[in-house]
């Protein structure tokens, strides 16, 4: 596998902060991210593990000024509540760039950065073992959610993303807010 992310390289850092503000929580170098209609929810991926992320962390990255000017001349669609995705941001974890790639592109980059796994062989008698694990823990009644750990996450939550909002509020451009709206015209005059 070759290092270079697909797409187009964005010319933003990759806060320190983004993997626990969307929830990613795995250990691959690159991991995507996009928005689904299913669910209305954000998309965090790694090539071999998907699920939805934090939908607010994610908004707080995508929708801030800096990230946004680093997308305003491009055209894409990260979805929405209306659409799937088009494009997906890729991330790469060890240098902190960012892409903007074709969903489909992305995807095979990712699932490609693992190693292919090998096949599992298993006899009858291991097969009925997990079987019978996996339906003895199906029919085990769900114990109450303990609301306190609940809303513990969440407030971890919101710090990361405060935290991540304030990193990228000290890394905008000095004129951010004419560099945005002259790309963002541009953008219109295309049209």
């Amino acid at each position: 596998m070759n290092n270079i992310l697909p797409g187009v390289e964005l010319s933003i850092t990759v806060p320190p902060q983004l993997e626990a503000a969307v929830d990613y929580q795995g250990d691959a170098r690159y991991f995507g991210l996009y928005w689904t209609p299913s669910g209305d929810e954000a998309i965090v991926t790694d090539g071999r593990s998907t699920h939805d992320g934090c939908w607010w962390g994610y908004q707080a990255f995508v929708d801030h000024p800096v990230v946004m000017l680093a997308l305003a001349n491009l055209r894409y669609d990260l979805g929405s509540s209306e659409s799937e995705a088009t494009h997906w941001l890729v991330i790469d974890r060890e240098t902190r760039t960012a892409s903007l790639a074709p969903g489909a592109e992305a995807e095979q980059f990712l699932t490609d950065q693992h190693p292919a796994l090998s096949p599992v062989e298993l006899t009858r008698e291991e097969w009925e073992a997990i079987v019978k694990n996996v339906s003895t823990h199906l029919q085990s009644p769900v114990g109450p959610t303990d609301w306190l750990d609940v809303q513990h996450h969440l407030a971890e939550q919101n710090t990361c993303v405060d935290e991540m909002t304030t990193w990228l509020n000290q890394h905008r451009p000095a004129n951010w807010q004419t560099q945005l709206l002259d790309r963002l015209l541009a953008l219109g005059a295309a049209v």
